[in-house]
């Protein structure tokens, strides 16, 4: 039973209380006509990265008066506001004439509270405090916790207090003038609540791991130690961070910096408002964007990125977890993916991915892919996983789980995701282990959960509305008998066995259980939630049987613990997804139950998107370290993976080896011997180069102003890249003399696959 549920009213003692402005997008889609569509095969699908254009997304947004009730009941209404912009600009200050400090909006939530309040005439600068409300001493915020956003002709603030174990708080605003307090306002006996740690993700079966939650500890504080790096669209191509003992610079950079073996450090990425594609210093994925990589499977990354309040958002990218554990996602708002919006790659574990908003993808080539290809894939012998708390809005492929490779033990948690209007893959399930329940199914148009090639589902506690076809096991039963040619949905893939327990299903094609049908079947139906099934209950196609893994190994959940569909459905849509709902707001129609066509209105406002509401952050403020861990480590003036060039120094290629005189550049990709026309240099003939692909390229770090030579030849006549330049390159060797200013410089592919030979820094 998830803690969010026990919430009673609360009693709140507030000074200067008032009522606030909240806007959201709320628009009632138009329908477009059903085509007929079929699941695309993806075995063939590569598990590496595919090269992918990104794209700018044009920046307009509507915004409607609504009235909203939050997690705790408090209903706020909104301002009407519509704005219409090309950029994320600050309007000019407004007169500020109040005089009296008032808070807006206040709650508690997920291991977090918050508060919005308006702005003081003269004040000059603004600090948060919280304490918990028995006997606790006050504890600052990080400044980069307060944002500032419009609000009415105005503008307003907002905090966040995040890394709070459950539990009751109060949380004080102060104004300053010149230093000195003038004002204060205070809201006591604000709930914090759980969040809901279950599934395989944290599973006593799943060996020396335990957890994953990331960057915290399982009751909602932060690890000792740990780095709390704050990222906006302002900073993510210059935040820094100290990993593997160096400073690294870049979002991508720093997280690519715990690839490294002897990377220990805890990391707690904070998102704050929208970050688009072009805001980031690089994607180390050129398929999906962000890449945390570990150094080799199952790698421990101690690794939270989350979103702060109610409208975190990436778009245009995704990310790509690979060689990963204990690695947790949450409060992000992902939208306009290349190509899937989360993609558990290969040899992930413990990994949590819970309470975010998934939007349209872009569209890929083939004709299941309207939508965008996966929503949030998983696959190449990941194990331990949980998905918890999302929320999908009408996705095209949810989730496949499983290729036809893996070999380990893969124990996936679906639970509490509100399939919202989503059309398939609810999972997909290719020969993993499966525990699917209390996720609520909203107008699904073709179906819900679909076992295949010899893979186990326990499919229990969920809520079916209007899902066409809520469970589906391949070659068999409704996937067949509903199938006007018989060739089913799943491209001619062996079944699994899915058993069924609890589950309520309104609307939709009923299901066939094994005790109806014993050949024809979609399920079987248990009596009991810890019956065995028996080894003679077969897939009609591959003859696979039922491992009955719900019944030997931890789930991660206890039975107590596991809703009713009908609570279940309740708890899904009050709690899925950002806090409050995020700040985009979609309401679908019955009529979209049946459509699986692209809802054009809804992927309008996705395309268009924009935050610009937010105004500003404070982001280059040094953050106060928390008191219970270990204060964030000073950047130091070096870094590992761009080390500084204090004279002279070349980097060229032999015998398959870089030959780096002063260990100033790094570089990523494979060494070309084949093929190559030789360059002379130096009395050396080189013949070998560093290829610039979608994973290689080569970087350093200047203190001054210096020359540079490069020597770069393409696959065919066309661009490389120097930092963001391009250089025309042929297919023969050519010498560039460029002369870089001091900072990072990175030399990478640009519109063709490219190699460099040698540079020399002058």
């Amino acid at each position: 039973m998830k803690t969010k549920k026990l919430l009673a009213s609360l009693g709140i003692a507030v000074l200067g209380l008032s009522a606030c402005g909240v806007e959201n997008i709320d628009t009632t889609p138009n329908n477009t006509s059903k085509i007929s569509e079929s699941e695309s095969n993806d075995v063939g699908k590569s598990s590496s990265e595919s090269s992918s254009t990104e794209r700018e997304n044009p920046t307009t947004s509507g915004f409607v008066s609504t009235t909203s009730e939050d997690k705790n009941g408090t209903t706020t209404t909104s301002t009407p506001s519509k704005t219409t912009t090309t950029t994320k600009t600050t309007i000019p200050d407004p007169v500020i004439t109040e005089t009296e400090m008032k808070l807006l909006k206040f709650g508690g939530d997920q291991e977090s509270i918050y508060a919005e309040f308006n702005p003081i005439a003269s004040a000059t600068e603004y600090h948060a405090y919280y304490k918990t409300s028995e006997n606790g001493e006050w504890i600052k915020v990080d400044d980069q916790l307060i944002r500032k956003y419009k609000h009415n002709d105005s503008y307003k603030y907002r905090v966040d207090v995040v890394g709070i174990k459950e539990g009751s708080y109060d949380l004080k605003i102060e104004s300053k003038i010149n230093g000195i307090v003038e004002k204060t306002a205070e809201a006591k006996n604000l709930t914090a609540i759980a969040y809901d740690r279950s599934g395989f993700a944290f599973s006593k079966s799943n060996g020396s791991l335990g957890s994953g939650s990331g960057a915290y500890n399982d009751d909602g504080t932060l690890k000792n130690g740990a780095q709390v790096i704050y990222v906006d669209s302002s900073n993510a191509k210059t935040v820094q961070a100290v990993v593997n003992g160096q400073t690294q610079t870049g979002l991508q950079a720093i997280l690519y910096a715990k690839q490294k073996k002897t990377a220990k450090e805890i990391l707690d990425i904070r998102l704050i408002g929208e970050i688009k594609a072009n805001d980031v210093d690089y994607f180390a994925s050129s398929s999906e964007g962000i890449q945390v990589k570990g150094q080799s499977s199952y790698s421990p990354m101690d690794i939270t990125i989350e979103g702060i309040g109610e409208d975190a958002t990436v778009n245009g990218f995704g990310f790509l977890l690979r060689n990963t554990a204990n690695v947790e996602i949450r409060n992000i708002g992902v939208l306009n993916f290349m190509d899937d919006g989360i993609s558990i790659d290969t040899d992930n574990k413990n990994l949590w991915i819970h309470d975010n908003d998934f939007f349209y993808g872009n569209a890929g080539g083939d004709s299941d892919q309207a939508k965008g290809d996966g929503t949030t894939d998983l696959k190449g012998d990941s194990q331990f996983i949980t998905l918890s708390y999302n929320h999908y809005y009408d996705s095209g492929k949810s989730s496949l789980c499983g290729m036809k490779s893996e070999s380990g033990p893969n124990y996936i948690t679906y639970h509490h995701n509100w399939f919202d209007h989503s059309d398939s893959r609810h999972p997909r399930i290719r020969t993993m282990s499966v525990h699917v329940y209390n996720n609520y199914y909203d107008g699904n148009a073709k179906y819900g959960i679909g076992s295949t090639t010899g893979s186990s589902a326990f499919v229990e506690s969920n809520y079916f509305r209007n899902c066409k076809h809520p469970m589906l096991i391949s070659l068999q039963g409704t996937d067949i008998l509903a199938d006007d040619d018989h060739k089913g949905t799943f491209s001619g893939e062996q079944g699994g066995i899915i058993k069924a327990f609890n589950n309520t299903i309104i609307g939709g094609q009923s299901v066939v259980y094994y005790q109806e049908n014993g050949v024809e079947f979609d399920a079987y139906l248990a009596q009991t939630r810890d019956e065995v099934v028996d080894a003679t209950v077969k897939s009609k196609s591959g003859a696979n049987s039922y491992n009955n893994f719900d019944t030997t190994m931890d789930l991660g959940v206890k039975s107590e613990n596991i809703d009713s569909p009908e609570i279940a459905k309740e708890n899904t849509q009050k709690y899925a997804g950002r806090l409050n709902g995020g700040d985009f707001k979609w309401t679908f129609t019955e009529a979209d139950d049946a459509d699986y066509n692209v809802n054009k209105e809804l992927k309008s406002k996705v395309s268009n998107y924009t935050n610009d509401q937010l105004l500003s952050t404070l982001s280059s403020i040094t953050p106060t370290p928390q008191p219970t861990p270990t204060p964030t480590p000073q950047p130091t003036e070096t870094s590992a993976d761009h080390p500084i060039v204090t004279g002279n120094a070349q980097i060229y290629f032999e015998n398959k080896n870089a030959v780096n005189t002063s260990n100033a550049f790094t570089y990523n990709g494979s060494i070309k011997d084949k093929g190559l026309t030789a360059y002379n240099w130096d009395s050396k003939s080189l013949s070998q180069a560093l290829k610039l692909d979608s994973k290689g390229n080569l970087s350093f770090t200047l203190t001054e102003s210096k020359t540079v030579i490069i020597v770069v030849c393409g696959k065919s006549a066309g661009t490389v890249l120097v930092d963001e330049t391009k250089l025309d390159i042929t297919t023969a060797p050519q010498e560039f003399t460029v002369t870089l200013e001091a900072g990072t410089h990175t030399i990478k592919k640009g519109s063709v696959e490219s190699y460099i030979y040698l540079v020399e820094i002058l």
